[in-house]
C-alpha cells in the first residue's frame, strides 16, 4: 500500500494536549469525556480522501471506478478511520476513569489523537495497562475489519475496499503506536516498565524521555531518507513533522514531571506574598499612576481587609486620559466576581494553570471575604529556582516509593 495512503497515527495521553493545542472545537461528551477536534483534522481528513480517491490513489490503482466514486469511498474510509482513532483514545480514558484518574478530554488533531488525563497513573500496573489498551484496540478493530472484509469482499466491492483499508490502517495505527518514543503508546509502556523496576517515577521518566528523543530523531531521519532516496515526499515529510511533534512532546512531558515533583505538597499560601500595594476604591486614576502603579504591575483596590477588586496598567488604558483626574479605580478595576481566585490550601500548580490558563500574572489568595495575599507567577519561578539551586545533582534521582507497591506482575 502506498505511504501516502496511511500516515502514521501519533497517539499521546496525561496533558501535552492542553499545552501543544489550541483552536479545539467539542463535538460530543461521551462518559463526562469532552470530544474535541482541532482544526487540523480538517487538513488531514482532506488530504486522506484525496490521497485515497485520486488518479493515481490506492483506490485508482486497485478498482475501475469513477472520480466521484472514488473519493466518495476514499472519504467514508478517512472518517471511519478517525473513528478508530477516537475509539483508541476511548480505550485509554475509558480505563483511566474505571483506574479512578479523572479525564479531562480527547483531542483529535493531524497526528493522531490525545487523552487529556488529570494527573499520572498510581503505579506502574496502571500506567502500563492504561498505556497498552490503546494498541490493542487499535489491532482489535483491525481484526474485526478483517473479519469483515472476508466476508464482504467477494459481495461488495465497496464494503472491501473500506474494510480492507480500515483493516491494515488500525495494524499501522497500533504498530505504530508500540514503538518506544515516550509519551507514545510504547514509550509510556516503557516507562512503566522502568517505573516497576526502578520503583523510582521521575528516573524511569527520564529515561523514556531519552528513548523518546532519540526515536524522534530516527524518524527525522527515516523522513528525510525517504524523501531523497525514494522520491516519496509526502511520506518523508510527514515523518518528519512527527519527529519535530515527538520529540517536542517528550521533552516537555519530562520537563513537566519534573516540575510536579518540584512543586508537590506546595501550597498558594506558602508561597503567597503578604506585601502589595492597597488604595481604596475612591481614589483618582491619575493619583494612582503617580503614587502607586509605577512602583507594582498590580494594585488591589480594598475596604479594610475586603478585597473589591484588582487594577493594572492595560485596566487603565482602556480609559481616555482626559478622564484620569476625574475618574475613580473603583469604576476601572476588574472586580472582585471577575477575578480568579485560590484559597491559601490550593496547590501551587492548581494556581499555576489558572494563571496560564487565563494569561494572568496573579491570583489572590482569599480566605472567607478576606485578601490574604498574591501569588504571582515570579514568585513561583523564583521558588522553582531555589528549589533547583538548593538541590544536589543526585537528589533528583534518589528513590522514591511512589508506585513501587504495585508491580507489574
Amino acid at each position: 500500500m502506498p505511504t501516502r495512503a496511511v500516515p502514521a497515527s501519533a497517539d499521546t495521553y496525561h496533558g501535552q494536549a492542553e499545552e501543544i493545542l489550541d483552536g479545539n472545537i467539542r463535538v460530543a461528551r461521551i462518559a463526562g469525556i469532552d470530544l474535541l477536534i482541532h482544526w487540523s483534522w480538517f487538513l488531514i481528513f482532506g488530504f486522506l480522501t484525496y490521497s485515497l480517491g485520486a488518479d493515481d490513489g490506492l483506490y485508482a490503482e486497485m478498482f475501475d471506478w469513477a472520480a466521484r466514486e472514488r473519493y466518495l469511498i476514499g472519504a467514508i474510509s478517512a472518517f471511519l478511520f478517525f473513528a478508530s482513532v477516537i475509539a483508541h483514545e476511548l480505550s485509554h480514558s475509558l480505563l483511566a476513569l474505571r483506574l479512578g484518574i479523572p479525564v479531562k478530554s480527547i483531542t483529535i488533531f493531524i497526528f493522531g489523537g490525545v487523552s487529556a488525563l488529570e494527573r499520572e497513573p498510581d503505579n506502574a500496573r496502571h500506567e502500563f495497562w492504561i498505556a497498552f489498551v490503546g494498541p490493542g484496540m487499535s489491532f482489535l478493530l483491525a481484526a474485526v475489519f478483517g473479519v469483515l472484509w472476508f466476508l464482504f469482499a467477494g459481495t461488495s466491492t465497496h464494503i472491501g475496499a473500506i474494510t480492507g483499508y480500515l483493516s491494515l490502517i488500525n495494524v499501522a495505527t497500533g504498530a505504530f503506536n508500540l514503538v518506544p518514543g515516550y509519551p507514545l503508546d510504547g514509550g509510556r509502556v516503557l516507562r512503566s516498565i522502568l517505573w516497576g523496576l526502578k520503583r523510582n517515577l521521575l528516573v524511569a521518566t527520564r529515561i523514556a524521555a531519552r528513548v523518546g528523543t532519540l526515536t524522534a530523531y530516527l524518524l527525522m531521519a527515516a523522513g528525510i531518507f525517504m524523501f531523497f532516496s525514494f522520491g516519496n515526499i509526502i511520506g518523508g515529510i510527514w515523518l518528519i513533522f512527527i519527529g519535530f511533534f515527538l520529540k517536542n512532546a517528550s521533552e516537555t512531558s519530562y520537563e513537566q514531571l519534573l516540575l510536579d515533583q518540584t512543586l508537590k505538597g506546595v501550597t498558594a499560601g506558602s508561597l503567597m506574598n503578604r506585601t502589595y500595594e492597597s488604595v481604596p476604591p475612591d481614589m483618582a486614576l491619575q493619583e494612582l499612576i503617580d503614587k502607586h502603579l509605577f512602583r507594582t504591575r498590580f494594585v488591589a483596590v480594598m475596604v479594610e481587609t475586603n478585597l473589591l477588586g484588582v487594577i493594572t496598567a492595560s485596566d487603565i488604558k482602556e480609559v481616555p486620559q482626559t478622564e484620569w483626574e476625574t475618574r475613580s479605580v473603583y469604576r476601572t478595576m476588574t472586580p472582585r466576581e471577575k477575578l480568579h481566585v485560590v484559597q491559601p490550601t490550593t496547590p501551587i500548580t492548581e494556581a499555576l494553570q489558572i494563571m496560564a490558563e487565563h494569561d494572568i500574572h496573579q491570583v489572590p489568595v482569599i480566605a472567607t471575604y478576606d485578601l490574604l495575599g498574591f501569588v504571582t507567577r515570579g514568585d513561583v519561578l523564583r521558588f522553582i529556582e531555589f528549589r533547583a539551586n538548593l538541590r544536589p545533582p543526585a537528589q533528583g534521582e534518589r528513590e522514591q516509593e511512589r508506585g513501587a507497591e504495585a508491580p507489574l506482575s
